[in-house]
């Protein structure tokens, strides 16, 4: 059975789901192994969800560039990591609203996970949880979200 993107209630359960949903695309996983992946992979690969991305980190940056908030419920940016990957950044920023030939879902999860997840080096709580070896710096993550829309 497949998900349309039109049917509501299995669209719920993707919603709920969309965390573990992106973890196993960004890791990969073969969209369709199940509907619900299926459903996911076509929701991140939209121009629409390409195009939010794209703000949402063109939009960090430029928080990135302001002082903190001293009252936020916002997790706290790693603004150092921050400047040190913005050209990176802006270049991932500019593929996912840009490019409009067919780009690898893992690129996409993996960019959604770099936004989205609070243990990302995106945000400065990830390096009070352990997250310091290479591959979890920012500007890695970013480059290899990159990569991974297969664009050359």
């Amino acid at each position: 059975m497949s998900i349309g993107l039109a049917d509501p209630l299995p669209r719920l359960r993707v919603w709920f789901r969309r965390y573990s949903l992106d973890r196993r695309l960004a890791d990969g996983a073969d969209a369709g192994e199940s509907p619900e992946l299926s459903c996911r992979a076509a929701q991140l690969l939209s121009e629409r969800t390409r195009r939010r991305l794209a703000v949402w980190l063109e939009s960090t940056l430029q928080d990135a560039q302001r002082p903190p908030r001293r009252s936020s419920a916002a997790l706290p940016l790693d603004r150092d990591a921050i400047r040190t990957a913005r050209p990176e950044l802006l270049s991932l920023a500019r593929d996912l609203a840009e490019v409009r030939e067919p780009v690898e879902v893992r690129g996409v999860a993996r960019a959604q996970l770099l936004l989205s997840d609070g243990a990302s080096p995106l945000y400065a709580w990830s390096h009070e949880h352990g997250e310091a070896s290479m591959d979890a710096t920012l500007e890695w993550r970013a480059r290899h979200a990159r990569a991974s829309l297969a664009l050359t």
